[in-house]
C-alpha cells in the first residue's frame, strides 16, 4: 500500500514577517530618495516643526510611565566613511550599547565619550525622533552584518554636532513646551487622538518668527551648521530677542507704577490695586487649572485694557503730560501686537 503523498505544510508566520521586512527596506529607500533630492533642509525643518507643534507625550503617558530612558551615541566606521549611530534605551545604557557594538562587528562601534544622555520621564522618544530628523539628509541605509538595516547610523564626521543636537532637544523638553487643553488625561480629539495637547503660546511665537527660515532657503541651504544653528535660536534665543518677549511686562510694569504713585492717581491708588488684585487670582486661576491659553492672550489684553483705562482717567483728569506719554506708548504696543497677530495668524 503507497505512503500517503506528504503535503506542504506552509509558515504563513514567517512569510508574512519576510513580507513586512521587504515592504519596510522598501520603503527606507524609497524615503532615503526623496529627502536626498531638492532642499533637504526646507523639508527636514518643516517636519521638526511638526514634530514641535504635534507636541510631546500625552499626560497618561507622562504620568505613568515611570522609565526614565536615554540617548546613546555611538562611533564607526562603513566603507571609510566615519558614522555615529543615535538610539535610545530605557534599561542600562552601558548594555545596549554593548550589544550593539558585539551585533554590528564590521562597523566597529564604540562609544562616545560622554555620549550617554538621560531624559526625564516619557520625552526620550521624542528626542531621539527630533534628533534623527535633524540629521536626517546625512543618513545612510544598508545592509547591516547583522542582517538589519539601521535607520539609526548617520555619516557624521564630527559626533560633537550629534552630541549638540541631543543636548538642545533635552533642554527643550525639560522646559514642558506643551499645553494641555483639557484636564482630563483620557480626553480625545475629534479624530479620536490623545487630546488637547498644543504647544505654548510663547514657543508657538517663537516658530512663527522663524517661519521664513523654516519654510524657505534662508537657513544656508542643505547647511548643517546653518541648520543647527536655527535651532538653536530656536530653544535658546539671544539676549535681543528675550528682551522682545519680556519688553511688554517690563513696560506694563513701569507706568503702572507710575500710575499708582503720581500725584494725580494719588486719591485712587485703591481703584488700580482692586484691579491689579482681580487680574492676579484670574491669573492664578487660569495657572492652576491648566487655561494656560487664557494666562496667555486673554489676561494680558485685560492688563493692557485696565491700564489704558487707567492712563486715559488720569490724562482725563489733570492732562499730565507723562500720563499721556503712558497712554501713547500703550496704544503704540497694543496695536503692534494685534498686527502682529493677524500678520502672524491669530
Amino acid at each position: 500500500m503507497d505512503p500517503p503523498p506528504k503535503t506542504l505544510k506552509l509558515d504563513w508566520d514567517a512569510i508574512s514577517q519576510k513580507i513586512s521586512a521587504i515592504i519596510v527596506s522598501l520603503w527606507q529607500i524609497f524615503e532615503h530618495y526623496i529627502v536626498t533630492q531638492e532642499e533637504p533642509s526646507r523639508s527636514i525643518n518643516r517636519k521638526i516643526e511638526s514634530l514641535l507643534l504635534q507636541g510631546g507625550p500625552d499626560r497618561r503617558q507622562t504620568n505613568n510611565d515611570t522609565k526614565h530612558g536615554c540617548i546613546y551615541i555611538l562611533t564607526g566606521n562603513h566603507d571609510g566613511t566615519p558614522i555615529i549611530k543615535i538610539g535610545h534605551t530605557t534599561a542600562a545604557a552601558d548594555a545596549r550599547t554593548g550589544q550593539q557594538m558585539r551585533a554590528c562587528r564590521d562597523l566597529g562601534f564604540r562609544q562616545l565619550d560622554h555620549g550617554i544622555f538621560p531624559v526625564r520621564g516619557a520625552h526620550y522618544k521624542l528626542v531621539e525622533r527630533l534628533v534623527h530628523e535633524e540629521l536626517r539628509d546625512r543618513r545612510r541605509l544598508f545592509l547591516c552584518s547583522c542582517g538589519k538595516r539601521h535607520r539609526e547610523i548617520f555619516a557624521v564626521a564630527d559626533p560633537d554636532l550629534a552630541r549638540r543636537a541631543v543636548r538642545r532637544w533635552i533642554r527643550f523638553c525639560e522646559k514642558e513646551p506643551w499645553r494641555y487643553a483639557d484636564n482630563n488625561p483620557a480626553a480625545t480629539t475629534a479624530g479620536g487622538r490623545p487630546g488637547g495637547r498644543r504647544i505654548r503660546k510663547h514657543w508657538r511665537d517663537r516658530l512663527d518668527r522663524r517661519r521664513a527660515r523654516i519654510h524657505g532657503s534662508a537657513d544656508g541651504g542643505d547647511d548643517l551648521e546653518a541648520r543647527m544653528r536655527l535651532w538653536d535660536g530656536f530653544v535658546e534665543p539671544g539676549c535681543a530677542e528675550t528682551l522682545r518677549e519680556h519688553v511688554h511686562l517690563a513696560l506694563l510694569v513701569a507706568t503702572l507704577l507710575y500710575l499708582c504713585f503720581s500725584n494725580l492717581m494719588a486719591g485712587y491708588v485703591w481703584l488700580a490695586m482692586v484691579v491689579l488684585f482681580a487680574l492676579a487670582m484670574l491669573l492664578l486661576y487660569a495657572t492652576r487649572h491648566g487655561y494656560e491659553e487664557l494666562r496667555d492672550c486673554y489676561v494680558e489684553n485685560l492688563l493692557y485694557g485696565s491700564l489704558g483705562l487707567l492712563g486715559v482717567f488720569s490724562v482725563c483728569v489733570g492732562q499730565d503730560f507723562a500720563a499721556f506719554a503712558a497712554v501713547v506708548v500703550f496704544a503704540g504696543v497694543v496695536v503692534c501686537g494685534f498686527v502682529e497677530r493677524l500678520w502672524m495668524g491669530w
